[in-house]
């Protein structure tokens, strides 16, 4: 939540650059009474929110962009300006939480993004509930090698699993993972692997790290389809492959189902 509010308040600093202007945070609380949408794919239950609003006095949102500001990657920015990621982490903040965001603005004069927290009533242990709760495994330890060069990726990545009770270890790039394998090669369970990085690349870094760890769980990252380019590492043992941009509930599922199998085959 906290990165969350950062991001939609470095996007409303950026829009106020030329002649500044007022940011404003608010809070409420709301009671829904019937569903309830706020577009973006984003309907409330009925029930009792929290609501965060972030507002600015910038250049405003055209319709066009309206549709595509949610997409990871998507940015109006100058290139090397910014990744395209800060609306996508709060967008999957709020599916995180089951709220939502809303967003309004009239462009030229503001913008108001305005995010939903249901209110919990009852105290939740997450080991006794949710998805992964029945796989009969405990998903709520080990280590786990991410290998990303873009930043904000890898910490949104390292985020969501350090939530999830694993131990991160984070590189960024293929050379540094290689080294790093070779000098903890028994202590970690899984690494996920981009397959486009700069210095060493994913598919080299692939088969040196295999060198060293013939057994080590490895989920292959990219945002290109793996037919055909990835086959050959795809058609070894212990490996899978998460397509991004990708969903904390797919990394979480793909992890968790690597895991198992490969425990069950070499138990």
């Amino acid at each position: 939540v906290q990165n969350a509010l950062l991001n939609l308040g470095i996007n409303a600093r950026d829009a106020m650059k030329e002649k500044g202007g007022v940011l404003t945070y608010a809070t409420r609380t709301e009671t829904i009474m019937r569903n309830k949408s706020l577009g973006h794919d984003f309907i409330l239950d009925p029930g009792k929110y929290i609501s965060v609003s972030v507002s600015d006095t910038g250049t405003g949102i055209d319709q066009d962009t309206m549709l595509h500001i949610f997409e990871p990657f998507f940015t109006t920015k100058e290139k090397g300006k910014g990744t395209g990621l800060g609306l996508a982490a709060v967008y999957g903040c709020a599916k995180r939480h089951n709220g939502g965001v809303a967003v309004r603005s009239i462009p030229s004069r503001e913008t108001t993004f305005t995010l939903y927290f249901p209110v919990a009533v009852n105290q939740i242990d997450p080991q006794e509930t949710g998805w992964f709760a029945t796989k009969g495994r405990n998903v709520l330890s080990g280590r786990i090698l991410v290998v990303e060069d873009e930043e904000a990726v890898r910490n949104m990545t390292a985020e969501t699993l350090q939530a999830h009770g694993y131990t991160v270890i984070t590189c960024d790039n293929g050379l540094e993972a290689v080294e790093y394998v070779g000098l903890h090669a028994d202590e970690i369970d899984c690494i996920l692997l981009d397959m486009i990085m700069p210095e060493l690349n994913g598919r080299d870094a692939f088969f040196k790290i295999r060198k060293i760890n013939p057994l080590l769980d490895t989920i292959l990252i990219s945002g290109y389809n793996p037919e055909g380019e990835y086959a050959d590492i795809l058609a070894q043992d212990r490996v899978a492959f998460i397509q991004k941009p990708f969903s904390e509930k797919q990394l979480m599922h793909t992890i968790d189902s690597l895991l198992n199998v490969a425990s069950e085959k070499h138990p």
